[in-house]
């Protein structure tokens, strides 16, 4: 099983690279960016989700720093990031292969970071001729295409200990493309292609039904089942639409809605939401947009307290070179 698409995150980074050659003022260089990461987030090896004394470690951090990593080349620093990578986050039991989600936890997994974990391993393996990395990936996807499927479905976690999977599906973790490799494609497409303007997020495999998750709509969440709907060639025209009308109107997008009346339920922006807004706008070919979320988010990570920044949230800056 192979990713096929470029994803998100890299269309981020062409994004990212367009407005930077469009600017006269500086963001990040590359080498500034990753001289940040290593002594902000990673001061001890492993990403940190928050700066300074963090002591939240999570596969998520990994899997978009080796992704960023894969895609600038840097094969020294993507080795050695592997290698931490392995020895801290990922298990072997019973002959097969697990990536823990977060150091410290219970023995569980996570489907969208064993998407991403994969997806990196296998551009590194692109980039630097490495099959170990290939190897490694391999693992990965038969432990998920075990234990993450239930029938024509991908499920968000599996505990290796209690042998139990999970009973829900959040879209907002889905990725096209492993559905694709596994056949599942028309389950995929039925699920993401919602009458609503907001989609409901999380599926129940006993009851056979999907359901909202609250009554807010949280833009981080639909903006990535927005993109990943993008990906699988549904219709995402209307959800781009009330975007494009909230940056045009308000001159911004805040982190929630209520999911009804279609307004703001909180008073607050995010920098995700800007860096994935523009990722998704750039798929539907909406650069001036793209361009300008960027320079939104980068404006919030200007004025924000940078140890209350999440990993999460400045990796979707990341420059390309």
């Amino acid at each position: 099983m192979r990713t096929a698409a470029a994803g998100i995150f890299a269309v981020a980074a062409i994004v990212i690279l367009v407005w930077f050659m469009n600017r006269e003022e500086d963001w990040f260089s590359r080498t500034s960016f990753l001289s940040y990461i290593q002594e902000s987030y990673a001061p001890e090896g492993l990403v940190q989700a928050y700066p300074g004394e963090d002591d939240t470690f999570l596969s998520e951090s990994e899997g978009l720093y080796l992704l960023w990593l894969a895609e600038q080349g840097e094969e020294d620093v993507f080795r050695a990031q592997v290698e931490r990578m392995e020895e801290a986050y990922i298990e072997r039991s019973g002959g097969e292969t697990f990536l823990r989600w977060k150091l410290g936890a219970d023995a569980v997994n996570a489907l969208i970071d064993d998407e991403r974990m994969i997806e990196a391993l296998r551009r590194g393996a692109e980039a630097f001729d490495e099959p170990a990395y290939t190897d490694l990936a391999e693992e990965l996807e038969a432990s998920l295409e075990r234990h993450l499927k239930n029938g024509d479905v991908l499920l968000d976690f599996y505990d290796w200990e209690l042998e139990a999977q999970s009973e829900t599906f959040h879209l907002k973790y889905g990725r096209y493309e492993t559905w694709e490799a596994l056949g599942m494609e028309g389950s995929f497409q039925l699920l993401y292609n919602q009458e609503n303007l907001f989609w409901d997020e999380v599926y129940d495999t006993e009851k056979e039904e999907l359901a909202p998750a609250s009554d807010e709509a949280d833009m981080i969440d639909q903006l990535l089942i927005a993109s990943a709907a993008e990906e699988a060639g549904v219709d995402t025209s209307a959800f781009a639409a009330f975007v494009q009308e909230e940056w045009e109107e308000r001159g911004l997008l805040y982190g929630r809605y209520d999911r009804q009346e279609h307004t703001p339920s909180v008073d607050y922006e995010s920098m995700a939401v800007y860096g994935i807004g523009a990722a998704y706008m750039e798929q539907r070919g909406d650069s001036r947009t793209a361009e300008a979320f960027i320079e939104r988010g980068q404006e919030l990570f200007e004025q924000a307290d940078k140890d209350d920044v999440h990993f999460f949230d400045l990796i979707w800056y990341a420059p390309s070179s």
